[in-house]
């Protein structure tokens, strides 16, 4: 039987914790801001309470928010619960691991 390699379950956004949705365990000295789900084409975003608060897609991370008429918009804003970062180069950073993580699954 060959290795599995194991899967990411935490992303970091500039020091918030998000686990994936569905993972068995969590890792206890990651506190947990939210979670996120793996689409096709993007990461969705869920603050503790479920709801949907930013999307990842093409190395642009976007805060969501749903519309009167049911529909999502997509803005270019640091979604609630990640705090505004000092400088590009950390949200870089933090913007490739994910779509790493979106390219190897």
């Amino acid at each position: 039987m060959a290795n599995k390699e194991k899967k990411t379950t935490v992303l970091e956004f500039n020091g918030t914790y998000w686990h994936r949705q569905g993972a068995s365990s969590w890792d206890a000295q990651a506190p947990c801001s939210g979670t996120y789900r793996v689409n096709k084409g993007s990461i969705s975003l869920f603050n503790i309470a479920g709801q949907k608060v930013g999307v990842i897609a093409n190395s642009v991370l976007a805060r969501a928010s749903r519309l009167p008429n049911g529909k999502w918009f997509y803005q270019y804003a640091i979604p609630n619960g990640i705090p505004q970062y000092e400088n590009m180069r950390q949200y870089n950073i933090d913007v490739e691991k994910a779509m790493a993580l979106l390219r190897s699954t």
